[in-house]
């Protein structure tokens, strides 16, 4: 069996609405057609060289899947400039760190959970 991946996902909540951000996958993924999920997704080399990965890939990964960061650089200030990050990011993940220049990006609340294999045995009778 393959070791499992560092992986991440994401819950964004309105302070003003309590609303919660989900994302409907297409109909086309080969994991979970069409299934509303939070935005998530592996951790990659260049997470680490950011910060805590699994954290860094949350907010990398809610930046290429909505375009929303936690917090921005100056540079970053026009939406033009953000539309342009979230393409290189997406086609090289590494690209993260034009964006992740705070030290305060990876301040958030953060609840961890871990997912363990479960060993499943059958009697056959």
């Amino acid at each position: 069996m393959a070791a499992w991946k560092a992986a991440s996902s994401i819950i964004v909540v309105s302070r003003s609405t309590g609303r919660v951000l989900v994302m409907q996958r297409g109909a086309g993924a080969k994991f979970m057609p069409n299934a509303l999920v939070f935005p998530g997704g592996v951790a990659t080399p260049s997470d680490e060289k950011l910060g805590p990965p699994t954290k860094i890939a949350a907010l990398r990964e809610l930046f290429e899947e909505t375009g929303l960061i936690i917090d921005h650089h100056e540079s970053a200030a026009t939406s033009k400039n953000l539309m342009e990050l979230q393409e290189k990011t997406k086609d090289n993940p590494e690209n993260f760190k034009l964006v992740c220049c705070s030290s305060r990006l990876v301040q958030f609340y953060s609840r961890v959970s871990y997912l363990r294999p479960v060993l499943v045995h059958q009697s056959i009778g």
